[in-house]
């Protein structure tokens, strides 16, 4: 298909198709469409659902320049009613819903706190690039001025949250807390660990940051001082000790980690765990075979 080029001030005889149109259009992004457009019933004339019910009215133009996933939808599949859920179940409607789609008319987005997860979320699976962008600038800034507890529990938990749709996030905060100062990543994770109900998720983070050297050896400190109050692993303790690469603890703390074990052999725990040349990790023995711990 080929449209007129008057208007675009290039010579006639050079025309453009109507893909190379869009692909002009989407090079411009973000653009401001106009915000009271969104308000306008004849304007908007798609419905968007997401799954917790909350529905809101757009213009199919807008959200197929914005989207390629959306393009797909209301161009080839000509949908008139998107239900977002077909996207992706943790999406949730309201105030961070409201302005995403805003953001699309006004080329504007200004995540915060708040609004920051689901605006990622939903940049990520709609592939709103230059909205995923500003969001990954706003959680690099998180991260350089994050140095409390809280404000460092909540980049984790983020990232952990989001890993379900993009591993971005993960990427971002890993190597971010890995280069903390030592005694503030200390300091950290000995907070971290000791929280209640950490989910199997918080806590592949925690192993992920393991990686580094330096983090091997706090997680093993942590460890080692909570057994050393309690007498025992806590539930989580007890995950990231299970999972632990030995070969890096050894590597880089060889002497917490033969600590560690002094320390269940002392405390009657010892028969608890084992350790698989194989594997290379540590399991508890009512979950695998019995038989005594190994060590080199």
């Amino acid at each position: 298909a080929v449209v007129s080029t008057q208007s675009t001030g290039i010579p006639p005889k050079h025309p453009l198709c109507v893909c190379c149109l869009c692909i002009a259009m989407f090079m411009l992004l973000p653009q401001d469409f106009g915000l009271a457009k969104l308000s306008s019933p004849a304007h908007n004339n798609v419905q968007l659902t997401w799954p917790d019910g909350w529905t809101i009215r757009a213009n199919s133009a807008i959200l197929a320049l914005n989207s390629p996933v959306l393009e797909e939808m209301l161009t080839r599949q000509q949908q008139t009613s998107i239900d977002m859920g077909s996207l992706s179940g943790r999406l949730v409607g309201g105030e961070s819903a409201q302005h995403f789609i805003e953001a699309l008319y006004s080329g504007k987005v200004h995540p915060t706190t708040t609004n920051f997860p689901q605006l990622a979320m939903l940049a990520t699976v709609l592939k709103v690039s230059w909205i995923d962008y500003r969001c990954q600038k706003f959680y690099e800034r998180l991260l350089s001025t994050s140095t409390d507890y809280p404000s460092l529990r909540y980049t984790v938990d983020t990232a952990v949250s989001l890993k379900e749709t993009t591993d971005t996030y993960i990427e971002l905060a890993v190597p971010s807390l890995q280069h903390m100062e030592t005694e503030s990543l200390f300091d950290f994770l000995r907070s971290f660990l000791n929280e209640p109900d950490l989910s199997r998720g918080q806590l592949n983070f925690i192993l992920r940051l393991t990686r580094h050297h330096t983090a091997v050896a706090l997680v093993l400190r942590v460890l080692r001082d909570g057994l050393e109050s309690t007498g025992e692993f806590t539930e989580s303790a007890s995950y990231v000790f299970q999972n632990l690469n030995v070969a890096s603890c050894l590597k880089y703390d060889g002497k917490s980690y033969n600590d560690l074990l002094d320390m269940l052999f002392d405390a009657g725990l010892q028969q608890n765990y084992c350790y698989t040349k194989s594997s290379n990790r540590v399991y508890q023995v009512m979950d695998f075979i019995l038989k005594p711990c190994q060590r080199w």
